[in-house]
């Protein structure tokens, strides 16, 4: 009987860490920079032109990972991160989140070769996006207000296009600049919602039938 007990309380702890570690961490958009074309871009900057993007999640999430790419001047610098949601097919006006990181050293990967210029890749840990729905949203990297110019980098991956306006309280404008290259490169990570796999509730099942028998023996052993 104990081993019996002892089957069940292991396959209990199984199947919830299964659960626990498939709602833990996963990809939510994933636009990376395409290395074997020049890498375009354009500016996206809190005194000037910005850029919004869009992607989409299947699921409610939580993003607290971001990754871009882009060409920037003066070093080091802080970037606005900026949500928003999605009106008819445009960015709103006014973003649901916003977060200045603190000042970022990007790591340099390569010079564009159309360009000639220092193309580098920033990663940094944001407090948590909800997405608490799933369809579209709108997401804009830029430099942050008295920072350097910040040109984000285009990704080749087909997509609807990007918007663009020139200040934060003004309405998006479709981009029509290079219809071969309209999306931006970033990657968002962390938390998706998962739904356990019916596996999962088997091994559960299986694990409370095994501590129900070897609760019923030990009754059944004290009545006689």
């Amino acid at each position: 009987m104990k081993q019996v007990l002892l089957a069940g309380l292991v396959c209990l702890g199984f199947c919830f860490h299964l659960t626990a570690t498939s709602a833990s961490a996963g990809m939510i958009a994933s636009q990376p920079l395409d290395f074997d074309t020049p890498f375009a871009g354009y500016f996206s900057e809190f005194n000037g032109q910005q850029i919004a993007e869009d992607f989409i999640v299947t699921a409610a999430a939580t993003v607290n990972e971001v990754t871009w790419w882009g060409r920037s001047s003066g070093g080091a610098r802080a970037f606005d991160i900026l949500f928003f949601q999605d009106v008819a097919g445009v960015p709103d006006v006014t973003a649901f989140y916003s977060y200045t990181t603190p000042v970022l050293a990007g790591t340099f990967v390569g010079n564009d070769p159309f360009e000639q210029t220092a193309t580098s890749i920033w990663n940094t840990a944001i407090p948590d996006v909800m997405l608490a729905s799933p369809g579209t949203y709108w997401l804009t990297i830029r430099s942050s207000a008295g920072e350097p110019s910040f040109i984000w980098q285009h990704a080749t991956a087909p997509g609807a296009g990007y918007y663009v306006r020139y200040s934060n309280n003004e309405s998006w404008t479709k981009a029509t600049w290079d219809p071969e290259r309209n999306e931006m490169a970033f990657v968002l990570e962390n938390n998706v919602a998962v739904v356990p796999e019916p596996s999962t509730f088997v091994l559960i099942g299986t694990g409370g039938i095994g501590l129900a028998g070897y609760g019923w023996r030990r009754k059944r052993q004290q009545w006689t």
